[in-house]
């Protein structure tokens, strides 16, 4: 691009990641507003200063970026690292990300509207029924994704009855 020309088209290329509007500096006592453009929590003047290194037994935060002790006072426990999935929680059994961004988190998602769908397409005959219990089966265990089984009822039915019909002919000697 050429300095000093009018821009007619953004140019095409992968999304800028942008930043939660409204952060403040992490560095003490700094009131500067970051950009939302700035990955980093603390302004020009003070990361310069900030020390990438973390002591021994804290952990940064990847979402806050604060170096916090590594206790289950800031950070919470890893359910997944004590059954010994997840191999790279780290041997404490806790969360990377702290407390205070989780429960951010957790509160923005749970605020979010659900989305409400009014028809459902059926994995078997193709078609598009209206979700209601007249042609969708619906069930609260977690068999089903959202409740709702993948096929309509009518092609259920026809299953289950080629299906008992297949195992009266195999019975049948």
């Amino acid at each position: 691009m050429i300095r000093g020309t009018k821009l007619t088209s953004l140019p095409d290329g992968p999304p800028v990641a942008t930043r939660r509007a409204g952060r403040i500096c992490a560095g003490d006592g700094c009131g500067t507003r970051l950009s939302i453009y700035n990955p980093q929590p603390f302004c020009g003047v003070h990361a310069q200063d900030h020390e990438s290194v973390v002591p021994d037994g804290c952990c940064r935060c990847p979402m806050c970026h604060r170096v916090l002790e590594w206790t289950p006072e800031y950070f919470h426990r890893d359910r997944a690292a004590r059954r010994g999935r997840d191999h790279a929680t780290p041997p404490q059994g806790l969360h990377r990300i702290c407390k205070d961004c989780r429960n951010g988190y957790n509160r923005e998602s749970a605020q979010k509207p659900l989305e409400i769908r009014e028809f459902k397409y059926c994995s078997c005959c193709g078609r598009s029924k209206r979700l209601t219990r007249q042609w969708w089966y619906f069930s609260s265990s977690n068999e089903h994704a959202g409740g709702w089984s993948s096929r309509c009822k009518q092609c259920d039915q026809e299953r289950n009855r080629d299906r008992a019909a297949r195992d009266r002919e195999e019975r049948t000697p």
